[in-house]
């Protein structure tokens, strides 16, 4: 096993272990999880004009499944005391706050 330090853009260096075969990305992964969210991009619409066609053609509900999913999946990934941060471009609470709540509701650990 070796003993692994790096360090997400400027914050503070995080150490962890790798074993032998393991993918220094794979590592990585496991310690902390940032997620910039698939989403309907409500936030965007003054910027990019093709984001309200994006909008009126998939809607919230496409995107948040897929939020389901990959956070249920971001989840798996992060090691105990890892961090998750979690990111989206949009204001629909069924994008951002219910999704944090399937979490919640999902995964026992992180049950209040």
């Amino acid at each position: 096993m070796a003993k692994v330090t790096f360090r997400f853009e400027e914050g503070e260096p995080v150490v962890t272990y790798a074993t032998e075969g393991e993918r220094l990305l794979e590592v990585a992964q496991k310690s902390n999880v940032p997620i910039d969210a698939p989403c309907s991009g409500e936030g965007m619409f003054r910027k990019d004009k093709k984001m309200v066609k994006a909008w009126e053609e998939h809607g919230p509900e496409f995107f948040s499944n897929l939020q389901r999913n990959i956070i249920l999946q971001a989840a798996r990934m992060l090691k105990p005391g890892g961090l998750m941060l979690y990111s989206t471009c949009t204001f629909d609470p069924g994008e951002n706050e219910r999704i944090i709540e399937h979490l919640r509701d999902s995964v026992r650990e992180y049950r209040k």
